[in-house]
């Protein structure tokens, strides 16, 4: 690439890492509504601090995605009707349990699953664990 600074034309080599277009956090673009749609049956998640970890007894590495809100109306309410609550925290997505944000479990359900697939998905509701099946919309 090339770079003019003051006089001087200069070349630049930026050098990015594999994956790189992965890393973005796609949550609060517009198309992560459809997304969600999809993926999650209109839950918006988010990711568990440290200290609520803690207090959940859960481990510092794995998936730790409270539901922040549940989408009530239309395609949106899959993941009420499959069950979900606010609060409910996701701590398995399709067996996966290295999706650690709200972007990381979009992107995983639009690459890997299809429309009509039916997800398990592991919660801990209070100190209680359930696994509900939610379905893959279009």
């Amino acid at each position: 690439m090339g770079i003019v600074r003051g006089d001087s034309d200069q070349v630049a080599t930026l050098e990015l890492a594999e994956g790189w277009r992965r890393l973005d956090d796609i949550s609060w673009r517009a198309i992560a509504w459809g997304l969600r749609r999809m993926v999650t049956g209109g839950l918006v998640l988010v990711s568990l601090s440290g200290e609520e970890r803690k207090t959940r007894e859960l481990p510092a590495g794995g998936m730790a995605l409270r539901i922040k809100h549940v989408g009530q109306c239309g395609a949106h309410a899959a993941g009420k009707n499959a069950g979900f609550q606010t609060d409910d925290v996701l701590v398995s997505y399709d067996g996966r349990t290295d999706l650690m944000t709200d972007s990381d479990v979009l992107r995983y359900g639009v690459t890997a699953r299809q429309s009509g697939d039916v997800v398990a998905v592991e919660i801990l509701r209070g100190s209680e664990r359930k696994t509900l099946k939610l379905p893959m919309q279009e």
